[in-house]
């Protein structure tokens, strides 16, 4: 109830988007505080102590802070969301699309690091996973692809195309670890999300070669 309104004030403040903080039971720990992922000189106004409003946001992709957001500590204006469709071609970050473009379309959004919603592992699929389980290709593929859209979009620095190669690099050395592991193990290689991944980003199979030559090379 406290952070809806926290976002209620921000709204009538001329916010369109506000994003609170997600906490952790101490089970794991791959959310961040708001406040780590945007810097000082990107928050235009301070609403109270731990709270911003910031017309930077939309056009940092540095930290990726849409990865942070939750959908129980996301309030926006019914009419933003209007007009803001799913990406089809996403599976599983469709959410971290719908984010980004939401707060691309904001020109202000507002970030506190006051708890909204505390989460823990309980049953969640992608926690805890083996590094071989199929679903961990699966999300480093879904990753790449989020990734590569990102470098589409208009207006990007040169930091932000240096931050989203990274990434995807990133995410493609763990993609084939993954696929290493398997195989190690005596499990099947997953050939089809292989030929998906090439399909995709014929580089793959470059990195493959240099991660069997030089595997400490990463």
């Amino acid at each position: 109830k406290e952070h809806l309104q926290t976002a209620v004030t921000a709204l009538d403040l001329g916010a369109d988007m506000f994003w609170g903080q997600v906490a952790t039971d101490g089970s794991f720990d791959t959310d961040s505080a708001p406040s780590d992922i945007v810097p000082p000189d990107q928050r235009n106004s301070t609403i109270e102590s731990g709270t911003y409003l910031s017309q930077h946001l939309p056009r940092m992709l540095v930290g990726e802070w849409w990865r942070h957001m939750h959908l129980s500590a996301t309030v926006m204006r019914a009419e933003l969301a209007a007009r803001i469709r799913f990406d089809t071609k996403l599976r599983s970050t469709e959410d971290f699309d719908f984010f980004r473009r939401a707060a691309a379309l904001s020109p202000t959004v507002c970030f506190s690091d006051h708890v909204s919603v505390t989460r823990g592992v309980a049953d969640n699929i992608w926690h805890n996973l083996e590094f071989e389980d199929p679903r961990v290709a699966q999300e480093r593929y879904n990753t790449f692809q989020q990734l590569t859209l990102l470098t589409e979009l208009p207006g990007l620095s040169d930091h932000d195309h240096a931050v989203l190669q990274w990434r995807r690099n990133v995410a493609r050395e763990q993609f084939i670890w993954t696929q290493f592991n398997r195989r190690a193990k005596g499990d099947p290689i997953q050939f089809n999300l292989i030929f998906k991944w090439l399909m995709m980003d014929p580089g793959l199979l470059q990195t493959v070669y240099r991660l069997k030559t030089k595997p400490n090379d990463t």
